[in-house]
């Protein structure tokens, strides 16, 4: 477990059947600036008006959190390299409280992304 003020990430190993599962548990996400409680209200309220509101694929549990951060996918159009600073699919990240299973929804189709030049 490795904490840094609030922040806490914990990495668990697990060997099941000659294959490594690794996962990571974070919590209290604050690298930059908290995302505004009003935007991650937004992204579950359209969420759950979309249907997003069925049980983990995994264990099926009912309980989620949100993170309070985004992964950002760079969209890469060749094999050969990897573009950095190019085109990107920001996506929310929706956490399952029982096993850890990761769901994410692209922001553009949910209509929560910035206009260009805004934050």
């Amino acid at each position: 477990m490795v904490k840094n003020g609030e922040n806490v990430c914990v990495i668990i190993n697990i060997r099941l059947e000659n294959l490594d599962y690794i996962f990571i548990i974070i919590g209290g996400i604050n690298l930059i600036q908290p995302i505004p409680k009003e935007q991650l209200d937004k992204i579950i309220k359209i969420l759950s008006e979309r249907g997003a509101v069925l049980p983990c694929p995994r264990c099926g549990n009912n309980s989620f959190n949100i993170v309070d951060g985004f992964f950002n996918h760079s969209i890469q159009t060749d094999f050969s390299g990897m573009v950095i600073g190019g085109p990107s699919l920001p996506c929310a990240i929706i956490v399952c409280t029982n096993c850890g299973f990761l769901s994410q929804h692209a922001l553009g189709t949910l209509g929560v992304l910035p206009e260009k030049g805004g934050k």
